[in-house]
Parts: structure tokens; sequence; C-alpha cells
């Protein structure tokens, strides 16, 4: 009975021992236990988790967007498929960090870096770096002159450019503006004058309103400010030097209902921008001859 009774006792232990080593070959089946950034499927293959890649899922991904450079998926259709840097820069595969061109920035290599002139500063430093979208909805009447909407195109929000500080031109904006002037051998120009008309609703005016020209601000003007009170907010701002305002009405405020404030420019000289009412806190609408008034802005 010896025997049989050792034969029992090591008949479960070699047991055991098989189903440890069948458990140790199933796990070992895909490659590098799929790195733990994945599950092994029944044909042997790595099935990654998000975010990995490779055949044992060991290779990080980088973030997407659309390509910069890419066959059209269709006629006059192109940039409608996400790659990795947006095809713009090259994936670390052991971070998932975009190393983009040298053109390109964003952590997807998504959008269009600005100029930046000899050095390495956005705009050589005398500008703003925008969007087109972001251009499309500024004005400021010395470099960006119309407001529009640019939205829901694919290069909105990646395609950038400099919108420059007064006194500064250029596509980088590096290179300095001269002072300009009349040229003293032509004759029969004319200084030009801008209306601003302010028309109260019922009752007496009330509040204040703000102007601007060529991006600067006024000082809050009341309804009741006179020529002089006009024309010294003016004067104030950097981008005009000498203007004239004559009220139809005389001493009435510029909100009176008969008066208009003409604004002669005396130093600006060309095809100017309208002043632009850009604050108005007041019971009253204003209008800048020919067109833009106060309920357009805000």
């Amino acid at each position: 009975m010896l025997p049989t009774t050792l034969t029992k006792k090591f008949a479960l232990p070699v047991g055991v021992a098989l189903v440890l080593t069948h458990g140790a070959i199933a796990n070992t089946i895909c490659p590098n236990s799929c790195s733990g950034h994945g599950t092994c499927d029944s044909t042997r293959d790595c099935s990654c988790f998000a975010g990995f890649s490779g055949a044992d899922c060991s290779e990080r991904d980088c973030l997407t967007g659309p390509a910069w450079f890419a066959p059209p998926s269709a006629t006059d259709v192109g940039h409608t498929e996400e790659y990795e840097c947006s095809n713009a820069g090259t994936c670390d595969r052991a971070t998932g960090i975009c190393t983009c061109d040298s053109r390109f920035e964003g952590t997807a290599c998504q959008r269009l870096k600005c100029p930046t002139g000899a050095g390495s500063t956005p705009c050589s430093g005398h500008g703003r770096c925008l969007t087109m979208a972001q251009i499309a909805d500024d004005r400021n009447d010395h470099s960006t002159f119309y407001e529009t909407t640019y939205t829901g195109v694919w290069d909105a929000d990646r395609i950038q450019g400099c919108a420059c500080d007064i006194g500064f031109t250029g596509y980088d904006c590096s290179e300095r503006v001269c002072i300009s002037g009349d040229d003293p051998m032509t004759g029969g120009q004319v200084d030009e004058i801008q209306d601003i008309n302010c028309l109260c609703g019922s009752g007496e005016c009330s509040g204040s309103f703000r102007l601007s020209f060529r991006g600067q601000l006024t000082t809050a003007i009341a309804p009741e400010a006179d020529e002089s009170d006009v024309e010294a907010a003016l004067e104030a701002l950097s981008t005009i030097g000498d203007v004239t305002v004559t009220l139809d009405n005389g001493a009435q405020g510029v909100c009176d209902p008969s008066n208009t404030a003409s604004v002669q420019f005396l130093t600006e000289h060309g095809d100017l921008p309208l002043i632009r009412v850009v604050r108005c806190s007041c019971n009253a609408t204003l209008y800048i001859m020919p067109m833009q008034h106060c309920s357009d802005i805000d």
C-alpha cells in the first residue's frame, strides 16, 4: 500500500505544476504582454488602449489635427482627415509629444507660427500675433480696417499673422513707418470733415459716450459737452494732432437735437478712417456720418 500512497501524493503536485506552466504560456502569447497598455486577444494580437500603439503597445500616440499637407479627399476638398502632429512634425513615440517643424507650433503642430523678423519674438515685439478668425473680428483702423466673421473653416484658428502696433509695418512688424504729410506739389486738397450726430431719446440725454480713432479711446464725453470739450477729448489721443470741432448750434451741447458736431482734421491727411463710437452708456443714439452708430458698438 505504501507505493500507492506515494503515487497519490505526487500526482496532485505534478498536475498543479502543469496547470501553472500552461497559465504562464497563456500570459506571454502576445508580444511583451502588450507592455501593460493593451489586452491580448485570441489571435495573439494586442488590442492597445487609447493613446498607445505598436505591435506590443509600447509606443505612445501623439495628438492629431487636420493635415497641413495631404492629398485631397475629393475635388476641392482637403484638410478633412486628421494626422498625428498635423503632418507638420514628428512624433516622439517614447513620450507622445510632437516635435514641430520650424514653421509650426502647438501641441499637435496645428498652428502656423507668426513671423519673428530677425529675432525670435513673434511680430518682432511690435505687434499682436492673431489667428485669421481673430484678425477678422479685430479693427483698430491702423493695421486692421474691417470687421467680419471668419469661422467654420479649417484654417480659421490655424493660420496666424501680425497686427502691427502704431508706427510699425511689414509682415513681421519689423519696419518703421515714416512720418507722412501733404504733398506740397499738389493742390486743391481739403481737410477731411466727419460729422457726429447724437439723437437723444425721450426727455433729456444722460450718461456718456466715448470715441475712438485708430485704436485710441477718448475719455468719457457727456451729452452736454460743448465744442471745446469734444475737441480736447479727441486731441488727447496720440493718433490725432489737431482738429477743429464745430457745433451747428454753437453753445448748445453735442447731443442737442438740433446739433451736428463737425470734426475737421487739420494734421491728419488722406482718406481717414471714421471716428468710432466704441462705448455708449447714455440714452442716445450717436451717428458718425455716414453710417456707423452707437447701437452697433458695445
